[in-house]
């Protein structure tokens, strides 16, 4: 239990110095990654709390980490310019993802339209359902927007 003085209703504690029970612990990266977010090593080095941890291996081979560093090219900027919605849209299918949702679901399709830069999503199961979503959003779209 601490004693403290009092001071504009809250109570002041003196400031003291721990002495860590542990000096050095030896953990293996992909086991914090999960912990901490997938924080670079780097970063990681900047911690007060994990000063004392050595890696046994810097070189880990964390799929997300992996994933995360990966770069690639920005896109050309477009040339097509359109002046109404519904010109043009621009239509990809994702996936076959390793993990699905909580509902077994693989792929999706996003529809964007050029103009208005409106961007729809569609779950879909497998790929042969896209024709079922375009032929969905074309109804969707003649019933809305006529």
């Amino acid at each position: 239990m601490e004693n403290g003085r009092e001071r504009n209703d809250l109570y002041i504690l003196r400031e003291r110095q721990l002495k860590s029970t542990i000096n050095a612990a030896v953990l293996e990266k992909n086991s914090i990654d999960e912990r901490l977010w997938h924080t670079s090593v780097k970063t990681l080095k900047h911690i007060k709390s994990l000063q004392h941890i050595i890696y046994k291996s810097i070189q880990h081979t964390c799929e997300i980490c992996h994933i995360a560093k990966q770069n690639r090219y920005n896109f050309s900027i477009s040339t097509s310019s359109t002046l109404n919605v519904f010109d043009l849209v621009d239509v990809d299918v994702w996936g076959h993802y390793r993990r699905p949702t909580y509902d077994k679901i693989y792929y999706f399709v996003t529809i964007v339209d050029d103009c208005s830069r409106y961007t729809w999503l569609c779950l879909i199961h497998f790929k042969c359902e896209v024709i079922i979503v375009l032929r969905d959003y074309l109804t969707l779209i003649k019933n809305q927007f006529g």
